[in-house]
């Protein structure tokens, strides 16, 4: 259920590269963008949220998943280099599970193709802001520290959308596009492939 949002809320979506099935995420019968949009009251926004599906944290994670099936556990490895393998950033819940292993990525969007989903389901974006240039299995445990943490985003802001790791959105409603046909989000031979691979990679397969 989706309460009705207030004037100029900012909501925070997190996890449409985790939704199981393209008609779950933007279908024409059961958008979510749509439903969220509905929601939406005068003069309310979202804040929207996803990794670039070809950036360099997806390059990252696909090299890691190929080592780990040949039985090279990089991000292991990578970790035993680093003092601060205990910090909250690193650690591990009891079970051996990280968040990607119970919920893997298996939609990867491009910025162009977010973009259309966004303006085709009758909202608006006023607001691009990159994240983060570099991250993911060994960028994460040799860009420490504020001087380099910081150089990686001031980077980020200088670089094109598309070789930017993760993106963050401010969305409005588009009043004059809320209506009709909703964009439609089908997985390309890529992501079909990435999902297969993810899914191996942490056993859900």
């Amino acid at each position: 259920h989706i309460s009705p949002y207030e004037k100029k809320l900012m909501c925070g979506l997190i996890a449409r590269e985790h939704l199981p099935s393209d008609g779950t995420l933007f279908s024409a019968e059961d958008s979510l963008l749509v439903k969220l949009r509905d929601k939406l009251e005068a003069g309310g926004r979202m804040i929207l949220t996803l990794p670039n599906g070809y950036g360099p944290f997806e390059v990252t994670s696909f090299f890691e998943a190929m080592l780990f099936r040949i039985g090279i556990d990089a991000a292991a490895i990578y970790r035993s280099f680093t003092k601060s393998e205990s910090s909250a950033e690193n650690s591990v819940p009891s079970d051996g599970k990280c968040s990607l292993a119970i919920s893997p990525h298996i939609n990867f969007f491009s910025y162009g193709e977010i973009c259309r989903l966004i303006g085709g389901n009758g909202l608006e974006i006023t607001n691009y802001q990159p994240r983060t240039f570099l991250c993911g299995v060994g960028f994460d445990q040799i860009l420490r520290g504020k001087l380099l943490t910081s150089w990686n985003s001031r980077l980020a802001d200088s670089l094109p959308p598309w070789t930017i790791s993760d993106w963050m959105f401010t969305i409005v409603e588009n009043n004059f596009n809320s209506s009709g046909n909703s964009a439609v989000y089908k997985r390309n031979r890529y992501a079909r492939f990435r999902r297969r691979i993810n899914e191996k990679r942490w056993g859900l397969r």
